[in-house]
C-alpha cells in the first residue's frame, strides 16, 4: 500500500497538509515546555530543591501554555477545513484528529501539573 504522501494531492490539500505540519511543530514545542515543567515538579516532589518563586513561575507558565494550547487547537488545528478537499480529505482529517488527541493529552497533563504546582506553592513557605 502506498504512503499517503506518495500520492498526488490538489493544491488545497497540500496547503492543508502544510498547515497540519505547522501545527505539529507548534504542538511539539509546547509539549517540550510542558515536559520541562513536569520534570521540575518531579524534582520538587523528590527533593524539595525548587524554590517557591520557581514554583509560582512554573504555575504561571503552565497557565499561559494552557491558553496557547487552546488558541493553537481551536484556531490552528480546528481551523484546517476538510469539507472542500477532494484528493487528501481523509488523510488530512485523520491527521487533524491525531493532533486533537495530542492536544487533549497535553491538556490533561497541564491540568494535573497546575494542580500539583498549586498545592506545592501552598505548602512551601
Amino acid at each position: 500500500m502506498a504512503n499517503a504522501r506518495d500520492r498526488s494531492f490538489s493544491s488545497s490539500s497540500e496547503a492543508a497538509l502544510q498547515n497540519i505540519s505547522t501545527c505539529k511543530e507548534a504542538i511539539v514545542t509546547l509539549e517540550r515546555r510542558v515536559k520541562e515543567i513536569e520534570w521540575q515538579v518531579t524534582v520538587h516532589n523528590a527533593t524539595s530543591g525548587v524554590s517557591k518563586e520557581e514554583l509560582i513561575e512554573s504555575k504561571e507558565t503552565i497557565a499561559q501554555l494552557y491558553g496557547s494550547l487552546d488558541k493553537l487547537q481551536y484556531h490552528g488545528v480546528d481551523g484546517i477545513i476538510t469539507a472542500d478537499l477532494k484528493t487528501g480529505k481523509d488523510h488530512v482529517r485523520e491527521q487533524r484528529k491525531e493532533l486533537n488527541r495530542q492536544c487533549e493529552s497535553i491538556r490533561t497533563l497541564m491540568m494535573s501539573l497546575h494542580q500539583q504546582l498549586k498545592a506545592q506553592v501552598a505548602a512551601t513557605t
